[in-house]
């Protein structure tokens, strides 16, 4: 698991939802029926409606968020790791940790369907393939490594093991 005060959703989660009006939070997360109508917000006197809490097109991230993910990278330097998982590269400013993360000595790992443009940075290494598939198969693989008090002596070695 991941310490919850090191995970920067900055584009924020489908798995709440949060009131249009005031910004009331509802999380749905292990929810398995959720409703098919638009859902309304339950605090007395509200009643407006619920929309995911995610950054949607031409809205700004959450400044939280990003303020928090910005300092972690920050702090980031040779012998940490980010895992970038799911992107274009494209969309800045959240492209640009990688870029930071990169500049700082950390290790990229990418896991997505193609390459992209971080290939070109230092201490890239790339996973094809799905999240869905290919995160459960890298935490499974670190944890084997950990129970037998091993240590990954580099991302290569991690990478054909999967």
């Amino acid at each position: 698991g991941s310490n919850p005060n090191q995970v920067f959703e900055v584009h924020g989660t489908v798995t709440r939802s949060r009131c249009v009006t005031n910004g009331h939070i509802y999380d749905f997360q292990g929810e398995t029926n959720l409703p098919r109508k638009s859902p309304r917000c339950h605090i007395e006197g509200c009643n407006s409606t619920l929309r995911p809490d995610c950054v949607l097109f031409t809205e700004s991230l959450p400044r939280d968020q990003w303020m928090g993910a910005e300092m972690a990278t920050r702090k980031l330097e040779s012998g940490d790791v980010m895992i970038i998982i799911g992107t274009s590269a494209q969309v800045y400013p959240a492209a640009g940790l990688p870029e930071l993360a990169a500049r700082r000595g950390a290790t990229l790992i990418d896991v997505n369907l193609e390459r992209t443009n971080y290939s070109k940075l230092e201490n890239y290494e790339y996973l094809g393939g799905t999240a869905a598939t290919t995160l459960p198969a890298l935490v499974n693989r670190v944890q084997q490594i950990k129970k037998t008090g091993g240590n990954v002596e580099s991302i290569e070695d991690l990478k054909h093991s999967l």
